[in-house]
């Protein structure tokens, strides 16, 4: 007998004995099952593959993608053997995205948040949609002056910075080629620093005692660069994620 389609996921099925289906369907499925036993998911708003992806990386594919990803919207992407596999989702899937710390669900059209009811990706414009989290995102092109203020901002609701910064990421156009530490501040107190070790594109985050600090509304959050200029600390950019309460 030709082989069976089962009807929920559509793997295959059911083949006759002796029959040598290796190589093809059954490692397909094989696949498959590896993805969705326990679907992690980095991130849900790339176009295009990330630089960074490692084998095993999976994403759901952002509208209008281009590149290895055109024609692939919403799909489930996840990278095997260097290669993209795409997954077409269907009503009832539910994948944890790590970007945003939550858990989605595809309603058969959109990839819906499960704390929200929105599309986390395109939210709209339904003022009952409010935010979880507030990134701020600074790029440095050029050497920083002694203890220079990259980022000196009033915050106007509470927010919650992570312990340890988790949520935060810092890129580097190209290997530090000297230690450096940037200092984060509250109201002109230390409460965390980001580390970047020679060698190193990305960077260790800290906070005090490894726990969350907590911003006021009125409260001041300043950014310092080193209190020594480091003249190769340039040619970078962070972004800082804090949590409203």
């Amino acid at each position: 007998m030709a082989k069976k389609i089962a009807p929920t996921q559509g793997l295959a099925y059911g083949w006759e004995r002796g029959e040598d289906f290796w190589g093809g369907p059954v490692n397909e499925d094989l696949l498959f099952i590896d993805t969705m036993i326990a679907p992690l998911v980095q991130s849900m708003s790339f176009t295009t593959p990330p630089a960074d992806a490692v084998e095993g990386y999976a994403y759901l594919v952002a509208d209008n993608p281009a590149g290895q990803w055109a024609g692939q919207p919403g799909k489930l992407a996840v990278l095997i053997e260097g290669a993209w596999t795409f997954l077409t989702p269907k009503e009832g899937w539910r994948v944890r995205v790590k970007s945003i710390n939550d858990f989605v669900w595809f309603d058969g059209t959109n990839w819906l948040s499960e704390k929200t009811g929105a599309n986390p990706s395109n939210p709209g414009t339904n003022p009952d949609v409010k935010p979880t989290a507030y990134d701020i995102a600074v790029t440095v092109s050029d050497e920083m002056y002694a203890n220079e203020a990259l980022v000196h901002l009033p915050i106007l609701d509470t927010l919650m910075l992570p312990a340890n910064m988790v949520g935060a990421v810092l890129a580097m156009l190209s290997p530090a080629k000297a230690y450096f530490q940037l200092v984060l501040e509250r109201n002109g107190t230390s409460v965390a620093t980001i580390t970047v070790n020679a060698g190193s594109t990305g960077a260790t985050f800290s906070t005090i005692g490894g726990n969350a600090v907590r911003f006021a509304k009125g409260d001041i959050l300043t950014l310092r660069a080193p209190a020594v200029v480091v003249q190769s600390a340039k040619d970078f950019g962070f972004i800082t994620r804090l949590n409203f309460v």
